[in-house]
């Protein structure tokens, strides 16, 4: 258990966080600042608050099994994937519209 937190605390350092920082390049400083902290400080925690939710509605009254956890986290990552999708194709229009800088 212990290497387990080992690596999903080092991919949530690295991968996440850079892929959040990511979500942001294409803003301007002061947006990003905000929505920076609007992230943070909302965001975050319904999310762990939202997955604390989850957790005790499946083991007190859905009787889930690890399995169907398990389920419930493999569809969720589906989810996400497809989002990241959106957003990547997102990000490209913009990034196309925005004029070329000289000198970059």
């Amino acid at each position: 258990m212990k290497w387990i937190k080992v690596v999903e605390n080092g991919t949530d350092y690295s991968l996440m966080k850079t892929a959040r920082a990511g979500l942001f390049l294409i803003t301007k400083r002061e947006e990003k600042y905000k929505a920076q902290m609007a992230v943070e400080t909302f965001f975050v925690r319904a999310g762990d608050a939202l997955q604390a939710i989850v957790v005790w509605v499946g083991t007190t009254y859905l009787a889930l099994s690890i399995e169907r956890f398990a389920l419930i986290n493999v569809v969720g990552v589906l989810v996400w994937i497809f989002l990241t999708v959106l957003v990547i194709r997102e990000y490209r229009k913009k990034k196309a519209l925005e004029p070329e800088k000289p000198g970059a």
